[in-house]
């Protein structure tokens, strides 16, 4: 089973239509630190407050896209 999140406007859809949401603002994009023990590559996480969300791309490409438009969205760059 797949989960599938759609980007738009500033918030984070899950699934094909917005059965859950996870609006951005305030929300601190970030890479997972070395304490975190993540294996695989391509992770970044997002942050706020104790909502922590982890998030794997399929690809590099993927990942540097997602980085890109989350990190607009948060006004961070990675």
């Amino acid at each position: 089973m797949f989960t599938f999140f759609i980007f738009s406007v500033d918030c984070l859809y899950k699934e094909n239509f917005p059965l859950a949401s996870l609006p951005l603002l305030g929300y601190t994009l970030s890479l997972p630190s070395e304490e975190e023990n993540m294996k695989k590559g391509n992770i970044f996480k997002l942050s706020f407050k104790a909502h922590i969300y982890f998030f794997r791309a399929e690809n590099d490409y993927l990942f540097k896209r997602w980085l890109e438009a989350i990190g607009t969205a948060t006004h961070v760059n990675i």
